[in-house]
């Protein structure tokens, strides 16, 4: 006969015994069936993966010198964006030391969302020169197929775009809640320089607060006012408005990879930063009415995906037009001059 003991413990003995039984059949079931080994193409990019980190800066660069460009690399004007492939799986970018941020900027978005971005994996210095080191993504940028792709297509990359850009705009960490703007920085009290088509070819800044940047813009607006009259535009300043947010400043579908696993990767975050939520919107907007692929501008199922992903902002979109040249020909005019 059992005692009352025995029989107060017995769901316990009971479920205790079960997890031994599945234990034991999931060890039994792993020793059938193992796991599958890789590949030889992610053997050997596993391989290089290991490898590219035994070698030195001064090697990397060495390599980079003699590696060919990537295919299908996006053209700057006459020159080819500095990427090349050093080996079948790893391309390096090369750029100026102040742009450390865009590997920062890549292993946040990595790390808080689920946006397919290059695994960063490693950066290389040598003589003032940054080797930005990345996986190479297998596929096709929008530009080269966008004007092949279905409609469904199209409506499938807008609404993954619109996914991105939500996901951008949640993340939080210390310089958005200061509302400190530009590239991502570790200490707020030295914030950086920005860089970005938005701004003209050159840095600016750096800004210590939002009200700062929009008091740069609106500067560049009476520069505008006084060397560049347009009749009939509208003049309007800026306002601090809205949250700043995380951007990548540079979304165009040369950036944008619709990779051979299937989904849809961003690539290039050189432009990237906290920048007003508009920012995103005017950007890829700017790009869109300048030259693209041969054109004039960008097809109109490019500016409709811009309007659904980014949200629209032709207010700010029209002020950043109007102070174009005041941010490139007349970009070394102070304000002071405007006024005088």
């Amino acid at each position: 006969m059992l005692d009352s003991n025995h029989l107060a413990n017995s769901p316990r003995m009971g479920s205790n015994l079960i997890l031994r039984v599945l234990r034991a059949l999931s060890d039994y079931m792993s020793r059938l069936l193992p796991v599958p080994a890789m590949s030889a193409l992610e053997s050997q990019a596993h391989k290089d993966f290991i490898d590219i980190q035994k070698l030195e800066d001064q090697e990397i660069a060495e390599r980079y010198k003699i590696s060919p460009h990537i295919e299908g690399a996006a053209r700057m004007g006459s020159l080819v964006a500095p990427i090349r492939m050093i080996t079948p799986h790893i391309v390096a970018k090369k750029g100026i030391d102040k742009s450390i941020w865009e590997p920062q900027t890549m292993k946040l978005v990595r790390s808080q969302t689920a946006i397919p971005v290059p695994d960063v994996l490693r950066v290389a210095k040598h003589k003032g020169v940054v080797y930005l080191l990345m996986e190479h993504i297998p596929g096709r940028t929008l530009e080269e197929c966008w004007s092949e792709i279905s409609i469904w297509r199209k409506i499938w990359v807008a609404w993954k775009l619109r996914s991105y850009i939500r996901q951008l705009r949640r993340i939080r960490i210390p310089q958005i809640d200061a509302r400190v703007p530009g590239p991502l920085m570790e200490d707020l009290s030295h914030p950086r320089q920005c860089t970005n088509p938005i701004f003209g070819e050159f840095e600016v800044g750096p800004f210590p607060s939002f009200s700062d940047l929009i008091q740069w813009f609106n500067d560049r607006l009476l520069v505008a006012l006084r060397f560049d009259p347009i009749p009939n535009w509208e003049n309007q300043p800026l306002k601090v408005l809205g949250p700043l947010v995380l951007t990548h400043g540079d979304l165009v579908p040369r950036n944008i990879i619709l990779g051979e696993d299937g989904r849809l990767w961003i690539i290039d975050w050189g432009s990237s930063g906290v920048y007003p939520m508009w920012f995103e919107y005017a950007t890829m907007m700017r790009s869109a009415n300048r030259p693209y692929n041969g054109l004039k501008k960008a097809p109109l199922s490019w500016f409709r995906t811009i309007r659904f992903a980014a949200g629209t902002y032709d207010t700010e979109y029209r002020f950043t037009e109007r102070i174009a040249f005041a941010v490139t020909t007349f970009a070394f005019i102070p304000v002071s001059e405007a006024l005088s």
